[in-house]
């Protein structure tokens, strides 16, 4: 028979029991998750990023005007001398899902895809963008543009997109914690007074993906109508030879 100190068994229960606090101490249960919905978007503080030091300026500020779920986004130097900017996080929201999320994401190109999960992000097609093209990304999130979808277990489907392109690239970086809508100002310089219009973003979510995905298109042709073909170029397209 093995015998057990009386003592060992009186030390033995309170450090079982304080591992165990501090195990749940440090997994945050659901309820304190942040949840990632159309409040949390429109309450994100957006950033300027500036191309020269400092990297911030007071005098340039983000306005942001939601029409249900758009969002006109414009940059104003307020201040008395001209700015170059690098980039604007229209918003950076943290979105409390879990990793093995659904996701799907344009490329920059759209020769390529990305989809599988947040947690284990897979490369759709060849071509992609931080491989082949060699587009500078961080290193630390997966980057698509333009669109990013996300299907959470048991929520709602979730749609992210910029709805117009008429001078500027926006991206979605997606961390494990976080999602950044990003506009690339590609180190403009934006003069003293001046009042730049940015493209608009859109966040919208709901039961059925398709639906959403239908009203994304609807927004888009509002900035960017779709060609009309007449009869007669229609007619020479499909005639043979």
């Amino acid at each position: 028979m093995i015998s057990c100190p009386i003592h060992a068994v009186i030390i033995l229960v309170p450090v079982v029991l304080f591992t165990a606090n501090l195990a749940c101490a440090a997994a945050p249960s659901p309820a304190s998750r942040p949840v990632f919905t159309p409040d949390s978007v429109r309450n994100a503080h957006p950033t300027v990023r500036l191309t020269d030091s400092p990297a911030t300026d007071d005098q340039v500020e983000i306005r942001r005007d939601w029409q249900d779920n758009s969002c006109k986004v414009t940059l104003v130097n307020g201040g008395l001398r001209p700015v170059r900017v690098h980039e604007v996080v229209v918003a950076s929201v943290p979105h409390g899902l879990p990793l093995e999320t659904p996701m799907w994401g344009e490329g920059f190109t759209m020769l390529s895809q990305t989809g599988g999960t947040i947690g284990a992000p897979i490369d759709l097609g060849g071509y992609t963008d931080r491989q082949h093209y060699r587009i500078p990304q961080p290193a630390d999130a997966t980057t698509v543009y333009g669109a990013l979808t996300l299907s959470p277990p048991g929520q709602p489907h979730v749609v992210l997109a910029f709805t117009s392109c008429r001078r500027f690239i926006g991206s979605f970086r997606i961390y494990r914690d976080r999602i950044d809508a990003v506009l690339d100002l590609e180190d403009l310089t934006v003069p003293a007074g001046a009042t730049w219009q940015l493209e608009e973003f859109m966040f919208t979510r709901g039961p059925d993906r398709d639906a959403l995905l239908v009203d994304l298109a609807d927004r888009i042709a509002v900035h960017h109508p779709p060609a009309l073909i007449s009869k007669s170029m229609r007619s020479l397209a499909t005639s043979p030879g």
